[in-house]
């Protein structure tokens, strides 16, 4: 009798802790970190493609078994995250035999259940290795939204709530929230995304050695890398992992791997999604026309992504804060890894910052706290941590944060708000009840920033908007 192995067990119990634990707000790449310590690093990957795979395409995942079981939702819900698991290896993993995939699941089964519901499992993945697709009517991946972005007026009124829910695996009231907040159409688009497994994204080190840079975007796009910007690329995908093991060799593109770890370390690049990149080079621009005056503030950096963007495109003195002491920890290893100069780093909360400097700022970024609803693709575990009643306190602290900062604001500057949030009362609402009650505001424009090439699609979808104080 086989043993599970490290992967498989890591990887059930994190579906264990993420869905029993949905108050436990520790970012899902953390909880993979605490994992890897524990087993070898094939199996950590192993283990990592599990978890994303099942947590974005759950419930396509429990439609391919539902017509080999009498009751799917009798079925414990730990036997389910097995089948969920060994369903999404078999389909959509390659370099691992059918065999050991079915092995480790009915061990698995067993280890958990005991002999009777380990034969059933056995039993309806045999079924489902000889049936045609993940369920019937269902394509074994979400649909391309680059190949099917519009949808005919047919298709248009027979996309259902369940539907786009089913495409992603989101909770049903957020799909009832896009389709009613952007359309069926536009709503299932967002859905086909968020399904979707994102290509790395590097942001090259502007501040860097010009010469090091011109070598690192050769050896990159040698690699097969994509370029957007003289400092923005996509990575070609990692496409599978091999059982752990096995004598079967990835066809991860290593190499460009190596190559992007290899500048990460050495300062000249950061991983960065290209929808924050493109942010950066629109603000940057604006702030810039403003240096001689004043300082910026980065009122909410988290762990300082955008602001090390921010000093690389040479928009300083900048003043970054958030109130957590360990985020800003990252933002100071960062700056001092990339080499940045010229930014102040305060532990604290906005408003209490916004209080003690009035008119200080020529420029503003409120990168504010939100649902997260854009990020699902890259955090998928997202969809079980997520409510109706947390999108409702997001928008009741983004309004109390842009009333607070706008007071920091001096007059004819400009506050740049921005939020990785599919949800309109976060964005486009928020800010029209924010105008509604400040009369020295004025929208400059405003844009929900989506995959423009076909690389792109799974990258975060942000929002963000340019607003600026009468003088």
């Amino acid at each position: 009798m086989s043993r599970v192995s490290p992967a498989r067990t890591a990887a059930f119990r994190l579906l264990c802790r993420l869905h029993e634990k949905t108050d436990d707000l520790t970012p899902l790449p953390v909880l993979l970190e605490e994992a890897a310590r524990h087993i070898p690093p094939r199996d950590a990957a192993l283990a990592a493609e599990i978890v994303y795979g099942v947590l974005r395409s759950e419930a396509r995942l429990a439609a391919a078994t539902a017509p080999f079981l009498k009751r799917p939702a009798a079925l414990p819900p730990r036997l389910r995250y097995i089948l969920a698991m060994a369903v999404f290896e078999l389909k959509e993993l390659d370099g691992i035999p059918a065999r050991a995939t079915l092995d480790q699941a009915v061990q698995l089964a067993r280890e958990q259940f005991g002999a009777g519901l380990a034969g059933l499992v056995n039993a309806v993945l045999h079924k489902v290795c000889r049936a045609d697709s993940l369920a019937p009517g269902e394509a074994e991946s979400p649909p391309n939204p680059a190949n099917s972005a519009a949808v005919t007026a047919e298709e248009d009124k027979a996309i259902h709530n369940e539907d786009i829910a089913l495409t992603a695996s989101l909770p049903l009231w957020l799909a009832a929230l896009w389709r009613k907040q952007y359309g069926p159409d536009a709503a299932l688009r967002f859905a086909r995304l968020a399904a979707l497994r994102p290509l790395p994204a590097l942001r090259l080190n502007a501040a860097g050695n010009p010469d090091s840079l011109n070598s690192l975007r050769a050896l990159l796009k040698a690699e097969g890398a994509l370029f957007f910007s003289p400092c923005t690329c996509i990575l070609p995908s990692a496409s599978t992992i091999p059982e752990p093991g096995t004598h079967c060799e990835a066809k991860k593109n290593s190499r460009i791997m190596d190559i992007a770890d290899k500048a990460v370390r050495d300062g000249l690049a950061s991983r960065q999604g290209t929808a924050s990149q493109k942010i950066i080079l629109r603000m940057a621009e604006q702030l810039r026309k403003m240096a001689d005056n004043g300082s910026f503030w980065d009122a909410c950096c988290g762990r300082g992504g955008k602001s090390c963007a921010l000093c690389e495109q040479d928009v300083s003195p900048l003043l970054c804060s958030d109130p957590s002491e360990r985020r800003l920890d990252f933002l100071r290893a960062d700056a001092k890894r990339l080499g940045l100069n010229g930014m102040d780093i305060i532990s604290g909360k906005a408003q209490d910052i916004a209080a003690a400097h009035p008119h200080a700022f020529s420029g503003i970024l409120l990168d504010a706290p939100c649902s997260g609803t854009g990020t699902l693709a890259r955090n998928p575990e997202l969809r079980l941590r997520l409510s109706p009643d947390k999108l409702k306190a997001a928008v009741a602290l983004q309004s109390e944060l842009l009333d607070a900062v706008w007071a920091s604001l001096r007059p004819g500057g400009m506050l740049i708000y921005s939020t990785c949030a599919l949800n309109r009362e976060e964005n486009e609402d928020q800010l029209t009840a924010f105008l509604s009650r400040t009369a020295d505001a004025r929208l400059e424009e405003q844009e929900l920033i989506l995959p423009e090439r076909p690389e792109e699609e799974g990258q975060d979808i942000l929002f963000h908007a340019l607003l600026r104080r009468s003088v």
